[in-house]
């Protein structure tokens, strides 16, 4: 896999104790993981011992794999578990999305740790979608609901902790606390109690990352302006998001906690929010390396302790050797994976190469046919009948007004005749020749009789004048013919 980013990432205590303790927070991970997978719950035998104590190999499921390891009870009462699911986006098939979650017992505390990620699979070669949104893994909401996910000791929240004005000088002390691993987000309101942004979205998009807390009232406001100094308030509607490791003494490191104010119009609640969920998942993230243990690093563990046991270098050798190979074949897989993509870029290369080709060659053969548009323009110009009929009409050889005779299929020539001619629109009068079909020579006569024989037909860009003397020829071309046929057989007299 390549270019896998860390979409979401958490880290906290369990407050279970206990073996009991040790099955129940898997048995919440397996619950949840049979919501995922409810349309293969009659294969995925999620109630089987492999789940508890792993196996030697992933379980796959369609697109969907679970891969569990775990190590016994150890003298020193530590334990591990650890596993990673991993399946196909459900918008985007080639987005692949991985899981892993470790638990960890150390004598009497649980600890439970994170990590969801995403990648592009190899065979997809392209633009990538948008990184998808925020959210949080529902095992994570489901701990933190139940009142079972701690950090230093205190219950994480899926809802805003309000800080009253008697509590001004224990916030204070949580601020400063050394045992605080996560981040606080302080919301203040303003004169009218509103706020930069929605105190109960925030603390959902920021559970088990974040504590968020929000001034009760003013009263909370005042008191907590008498505990802290004025570099490290939060006052008049505007969000804080408080670092761990605060030191109120040293007033140059309030330059570390990040300060939105209401009145700066330059952020919308909505950005306010993604900003500060960023800026917390990044603070968490860089605890990921100590935190979460991955399937393979608890099969090797168990391997060595395997070896241990026995007192058996040969064995241990062995049990290397076989991690080895298995590590091989991982990467030969990624490898080949890899070979893939760069053959599948190859060919697209080449394609783009004689799709170049071909562009190139059609750009070339467009410039011709422009030359050669150009050219027959300038000819037809030169032999227009327009041409030649506005010169009779300067010379006089022609009489005002003239019946224009067209074909209703086609648009309406007679402003672009009135302004080639440079003639009013009185000049002209429109004939179809659909009428002239349904009337046939009566309308002809006419219309020579009414114009004394000036009539001009014109259909694709063609012109005729039929003057006083061309009675006869006028009335011989639309004699016996269809409509459709009367511009062909203009354009053959006129040839």
């Amino acid at each position: 896999m390549f270019d896998e980013r860390t979409h979401f990432y958490c880290s906290f205590e369990l407050r279970l104790e206990g073996e009991q303790g040790w099955f129940e927070a898997i048995s919440v991970i397996r619950d949840w993981l049979s919501h995922k997978l409810q349309h293969w719950s009659a294969t995925a035998n999620l109630d089987g011992d492999w789940f508890i104590i792993g196996d030697e190999q992933p379980h796959y499921f369609g697109h969907h794999s679970i891969d569990v390891a775990a190590t016994a009870q150890s003298n020193d009462e530590s334990q591990l578990w650890s596993l990673a699911y991993q399946h196909d986006d459900a918008s985007w098939h080639y987005r692949k999305w991985k899981t892993e979650i470790s638990l960890s017992k150390q004598k009497s505390q649980l600890r439970f740790t994170l990590r969801l990620s995403h990648f592009v699979s190899g065979d997809w070669v392209g633009e990538e979608p948008s990184l998808p949104t925020h959210t949080i893994p529902g095992v994570v909401i489901s701990f933190v609901k139940a009142g079972k996910a701690l950090s230093g000791g205190i219950p994480l929240q899926t809802k805003p902790i309000a800080v009253k004005s008697d509590q001004a000088s224990l916030f204070r002390l949580f601020l400063e606390s050394d045992q605080r691993e996560l981040p606080i987000v302080l919301i203040s309101k303003n004169a009218d109690g509103d706020t930069l942004v929605k105190p109960r979205v925030l603390a959902r998009a920021l559970a088990s990352i974040a504590f968020v807390c929000e001034v009760h009232d003013a009263e909370a406001d005042y008191a907590l302006s008498q505990v802290l100094p004025q570099n490290f308030r939060t006052f008049g509607g505007a969000v804080r998001l408080y670092l761990p490791g605060v030191n109120i003494a040293k007033p140059s490191d309030s330059f570390r906690h990040r300060y939105f104010r209401f009145d700066d119009r330059g952020h919308e609640t909505g950005s306010v929010e993604a900003l500060i969920v960023r800026a917390a998942l990044r603070r968490v993230a860089l605890q990921q390396d100590r935190s979460l243990v991955a399937v393979r690093e608890v099969r090797l563990r168990n391997l060595l302790s395997l070896a241990r046991a026995k007192d058996d270098v040969s064995t241990l050798v062995s049990a290397l050797q076989e991690e080895v190979i298995r590590h091989e074949k991982v990467e030969d897989e990624q490898f080949n994976e890899y070979c893939g993509v760069l053959a599948k870029l190859e060919s697209c290369e080449g394609e783009l190469r004689e799709a170049n080709d071909e562009l190139r060659q059609t750009e070339f053969q467009i410039v011709e046919l422009k030359r050669a548009l150009q050219a027959k323009s300038e000819t037809v110009l030169e032999e227009s009948p327009f041409r030649i009929f506005k010169s009779k009409l300067e010379a006089k050889e022609i009489q005002l007004p003239i019946i224009c005779i067209r074909s209703k299929q086609d648009p309406s020539y007679l402003e672009a005749i009135a302004e080639v001619l440079e003639l009013n629109s009185e000049d002209l009068q429109e004939v179809f020749e659909e009428e002239i079909r349904e009337h046939s020579s009566k309308l002809i006569s006419n219309l020579i009789a009414a114009h004394s024989g000036k009539v001009l037909l014109y259909a694709h860009h063609h012109l005729k004048y039929f003057g006083p003397d061309d009675k006869k020829n006028f009335q011989q071309f639309f004699a016996g013919a269809k409509v459709r046929d009367s511009v062909t057989r203009f354009l053959q007299w006129i040839g």
